[in-house]
This record gives C-alpha cells, structure tokens and sequence, in this order.
C-alpha cells in the first residue's frame, strides 16, 4: 500500500467534458498501488497520480483509440506532426489517435472531436495563451508527458470489464441528470453500478452532483464547471468509515445555501462578459511586470488596470454590457493608426499612447486582426502588433 503524496502529476492532455483534473487535488489520495478508472475520460485523478500503475476502462472507441496512441507513442513522433488548426489539414500519415486528439484540442469542454479551432480558443491564443489547440506549445506538452505514462494500461469497453482487483478505483460515470446526458455514451443502469461499485476491493470514490441518490451519497463541494459555472458535486467513499484524513465540506444552513447559491448563479450570469476581459487585464499585468521601472532597489513593477473596474458598470436590466459599436469602430481606427507611424508595438504601450484601457484595445484588436489590418508576432510579454 501506497500512502505518500504522489509527486507532481501531469497536465491534462486535452480538455474534456466533466473532467476531473482541476478538482482532483481536492478528493482523498489514492491508498492502493493501482489505479482503476472504470469511465476513463480524460482520465484527470489519474494524471495527478500518474507515477501509479494506472487501468483506464473507456466505452467510447474514439477515446480509447486516442488512449492507446498516447501510451505508445513515442516523443520524437509526436513532435513530427504539424501544427494545425483544422485537423483536414493534417497529413494522411497522422495516425488516427492522434487526429482524435488535435480534434478535442479544437474546442474546450466538449464531448467529441472537433474540426476545426473555436473561435474561443483563438482569441485565448491571441491574447496570450500558446497552449490553445495544436500549438507548439500544446505538441511540447504531450511529447513530454508520453513517456510518463508507458506503464499505463487501456481496456475498451463497458465498466464491468475492469479487472476484479484491490486498488483505489476513481468512478467518475455520466451523472444522473441532464448534465450526464451529453456524453456519447450516457445510457447508465446506475442501480446496477451502484451494486457493482459495492463489490470492489480496496478504496472507492464515485463522484456524482447534487440531488443523486443511488448510492448514500455525502457533499463534497462546490467546483469549477465548464463555461464558468459551478457544479455541487457529491461523493461515495468505500473507506469513510475507517479513515480520519477524509475532508468533506459541511453542508450549509438553508439561509447561507440559499445565499450561496444566489451568489453562484450571479457568478454564472457574469461569466460570459468577464472572462475574455480578465484574461486581457491579466496579460496587460503581467506585461507590466516585463516592463517594470529600475528604483534604486532593484526593479519594481508597472502597476496594471485594476480588474474591479470591470464590475464597476452594472449590465442593463435583463442583458449584458455592451459597447457602442461605432466607439469600437473609431477606437479601432486610432490603433490602426498608430500602428502605422509605430511598428512592432506593444499592446500596453499603444494603450498608454492613446489613453485607452487593455479592455478597450481588445475587441478593436480581434476586429483589425480578423480583417488583417494589422499583424501580430510573440506570444504573452514579448506579443507586438503592425500595421499591414
């Protein structure tokens, strides 16, 4: 039996639908020298362990088949595919497993391959994150992190195919509820595997949310979910009985749960507008700090625009904040011509030159980059933009 934390795991090598990754320093270490996880998925408990003798079991033959790839696979190969973003304009020597995993790499939080690159991850590219889509970046990653993974093993096929063994088993199914509904392969007889889950050996985690009652459920707590929602999660322990490091949340008094719950529906509604906006203001901050001024003690850091502005303008009753589109017109002609007297600049520089905020110069920016106005080269601190 294993009970030391694991050293640190890996990242995830792409972004799934219910993945568990973000969440999964918050559930019980894993107390068995294997790792079973019978609805593999993105297989994200797993890659916080990875250094375990892992057994992912998947239903879904596509995500199998990208499993199998990435376990064989060898560094040098993954480092000759191309970076695209469209997965036609691949090779036709790309094996299969590896176009199913620039496809997931297209988009975020999805349930299948895509085609092509969202809109989304682009812009999140443009504004400073290389690890969106099959970038060079992304390509590094997995490269790295294959030969990590060599002793990991795949079954394709139904849950009841794990091996009968003692060891900690991450069962992570499609949840009952609307939720669980969007995988592939949702069709789950939970009191089958609520039954089937009772009679395996060693240590048992099941994840589900809120409101599930096939199996006596306890709160675990309130996470991260895709489009910057939140999900009540709750959790099934074979071991809580018996064991004193398990950490679960209390449940809230119905006067702060109600209060809590406002919050996070407000949080939701929020999500949409501020996230591009935050990412931008983060970018412009950690530029700052490139940039800082020399004092006599060394170097000290640009202050950035401070985010809380953001909030500051509350949305019109019933919709979001929107800008006039004829002032993003006349802020886009102003960067367009700077750009033009001033080229290879910076985006913070431009915005101290003509007074207006990272939050300003965003959308103006996407706008000429889609028109191919204007050019950009770097990525994060060192990205400059020219005038075509």
């Amino acid at each position: 039996m294993v009970s030391s934390p694991d050293l640190a795991g890996l990242k995830p090598f792409w972004r799934y639908y219910g993945g568990k990754w973000r969440a999964a320093p918050r559930y019980p270490q894993p107390v068995h020298d294997t790792i079973v996880e019978p609805f593999a998925g993105a297989a994200g408990y797993s890659l916080r362990h990875s250094q375990r003798k892992v057994i992912l079991v998947e239903k879904y033959p596509v995500i199998a088949e990208m499993w199998r790839w990435l376990i064989k696979v060898r560094p040098s190969e993954v480092r000759l595919i191309p970076c695209v973003d469209h997965v036609d304009d691949l090779p036709r020597w790309v094996p299969e497993g590896a176009r199913i995993l620039v496809g997931f790499g297209m988009n975020m939080g999805n349930t299948t391959p895509c085609k092509q690159l969202s809109a989304g991850r682009k812009q999140l590219r443009d504004m400073g994150r290389p690890s969106e889509g099959w970038t060079e970046a992304m390509r590094d990653r997995v490269a790295r992190q294959v030969e990590r993974i060599k002793h990991w093993r795949i079954i394709e096929g139904d849950y009841s195919l794990a091996p009968d063994i003692k060891a900690t088993w991450f069962v992570d199914p499609p949840y009952d509820n609307e939720a669980g509904s969007h995988y592939v392969h949702s069709a789950v007889d939970y009191q089958k595997l609520s039954a089937w889950v009772r009679r395996r050996q060693g240590q048992v985690l099941v994840c589900e949310q809120a409101g599930s009652n096939w199996l006596p459920f306890r709160p675990f707590g309130t996470v991260r979910a895709a489009m910057g929602r939140f999900s009540r999660e709750v959790l099934w322990d074979s071991c809580i009985g018996s064991r004193s490091d398990i950490r679960i949340r209390p449940m809230a008094t119905p006067k702060s749960q109600t209060i809590i719950e406002e919050f996070l529906a407000h949080v939701s509604k929020l999500a949409d507008d501020l996230r591009a906006a935050v990412i931008d203001e983060a970018h412009a901050a950690f530029a700052g700090l490139a940039a800082g001024e020399r004092t006599g003690n060394g170097l000290r850091a640009k202050p950035g625009p401070k985010p809380k502005a953001l909030l500051a303008a509350p949305a019109a009753k019933g919709g979001r904040n929107r800008r006039d589109p004829a002032t993003i017109e006349k802020q886009g002609a102003q960067i367009l011509g700077y750009l033009r007297k001033h080229k290879d600049s910076r985006a913070e520089v431009m915005g101290k030159a003509l007074g207006l905020t990272a939050t300003e110069m965003q959308i103006p920016i996407a706008n000429l980059l889609a028109e191919k106005s204007i050019a950009k080269k770097g990525e994060r601190r060192a990205t400059t933009y020219s005038a075509r």
